[in-house]
């Protein structure tokens, strides 16, 4: 192996030289140094430039890139020399810039520093809705279950990033494993006093299993129901709501929504 040492000063060495010595010679690597210390250069370097601190940065030969190392273990390795500094900027994307872009993922670091997407609530999470915002008598679409339980179907859009929702089915499914928040609101009417509720389905394999109700008293008058239950899940799972009365009279459903968002993995 040759290597050729290059004062500054001298640039157009810098892209001359080492081809020459390469044909010449038949050597498979010619190394470039710059800066401080020109005669020595660090090991498997092809390139390092040297600042008077000491600080180095490499390309070595097998193509990794160190800022601030010279012993770079991925493709690019930035080490700051601050601890909880990343060391890198992006002038023009700060955290005021417009959040414009669909279908990403957040990114994070791990144990070793190296940049990996991140599952994260933001990512899976959704909220369909469906309703009116007077009260009329509104037609909805239901899907008559086993039991007698409605299934009910919000299929208006107001986020899902991941598309876990299917608006035709009515059906979410999970994304990974974890503890979710799943949610409905529904805004009802009934001729009579009826112990409404709001029942929370999940379809694992071939087996659906009802997992949990919330229930209110509902009247003449609209009435809001809020629910909310924390399940355990696991991906491939499939989440829909229903609806009952224990008794009483079912008449006007207003409006409903369902939404769920991974809160723990």
């Amino acid at each position: 192996m040759i290597q050729q040492f290059i004062k500054p000063c001298t640039l157009i060495r810098l892209f001359v030289i080492p081809a020459i010595f390469n044909l010449a010679a038949h050597v498979a690597v010619a190394q470039v140094k710059i800066g401080t210390n020109p005669t020595t250069i660090s090991t498997n370097a092809v390139l390092d430039v040297e600042g008077n601190t000491g600080s180095h940065t490499v390309v070595l030969q097998n193509g990794n890139t160190g800022v601030g190392t010279v012993t770079p273990a991925n493709k690019l390795e930035i080490n700051s020399g601050s601890t909880n500094s990343s060391g890198l900027r992006l002038t023009n994307l700060t955290s005021v810039s417009p959040k414009t872009q669909a279908n990403v993922s957040p990114i994070g670091v791990d144990n070793n520093g190296d940049v990996v997407t991140v599952n994260s609530s933001a990512s899976h999470s959704f909220l369909y809705d469906r309703g009116v915002t007077n009260y009329n008598s509104y037609s909805v679409l239901i899907q008559t279950t086993t039991g007698g339980t409605g299934n009910l179907i919000p299929n208006q859009l107001v986020y899902d990033p991941s598309s876990m929702y299917n608006p035709t089915t009515g059906q979410a499914t999970v994304p990974v494993s974890g503890l979710y928040q799943v949610s409905a609101k529904l805004i009802v009417q009934c001729n009579t006093l009826s112990n409404f509720r709001v029942d929370y389905f999940r379809i694992r394999g071939a087996t659906t299993t009802l997992v949990a109700s919330d229930y209110t008293l509902v009247a003449s008058t609209p009435t809001t129901l809020n629910g909310f239950q924390y399940l355990p899940l696991q991906a491939g799972d499939k989440v829909y709501i229903g609806y009952g009365a224990n008794a009483g009279s079912f008449d006007n459903l207003y409006y409903f929504s369902l939404g769920m968002t991974l809160v723990h993995q």
